[in-house]
């Protein structure tokens, strides 16, 4: 504190530089003040995001027990029409088998039936050889009067 008393060219030049540095702390106070209150926005705006957030996982928790019991519900209903189709399958597969087996039944006794016809049915070569035979026998025979 005892300082000695400074010339007064050097006294204006201190001066000078105390404004200066006035000037710097102002500005740097004023810097403080915007970022201590840019900061208390961020925070404020970080803590209701925060809340928000909460409140979301809040209401998850709360509704997960009933998308869980829908699940179940939908499943229980899934095994019940998976088992439906099963039925309905083996119903149309044994239906399957007993027409197949009635067609290939059907078939046989139509090809039987062929089989006799083609047996029993003359040829156009039969028929000419039969006209043949009648000429023949017509020739033979005289007529009766």
């Amino acid at each position: 504190m005892n300082q000695p008393i400074e010339p007064e060219d050097n006294f204006e030049q201190r001066i000078e530089q105390i404004e200066r540095e006035i000037k710097h702390i102002r500005f740097t106070l004023e810097h403080i003040k915007l970022d201590t209150g840019s900061s208390r926005e961020s925070l404020d705006a970080i803590e209701r995001k925060q809340s928000e957030a909460l409140k979301l996982l809040r209401g998850i928790g709360q509704a997960q027990p009933d998308h869980s019991e829908k699940l179940d519900t939908l499943e229980r209903g899934l095994q019940v029409i998976k088992h439906d189709i099963e039925a309905i399958h083996d119903v149309f597969v044994g239906d399957f088998d007993r027409i197949e087996k009635g067609i290939e039944s059907t078939q046989g006794t139509m090809n039987e039936r062929f089989d006799r016809i083609e047996v029993a049915m003359a040829t156009k070569d039969d028929i000419t050889r039969l006209e043949g035979l009648m000429m023949q026998l017509l020739q033979q025979k005289p007529p009766e009067s």
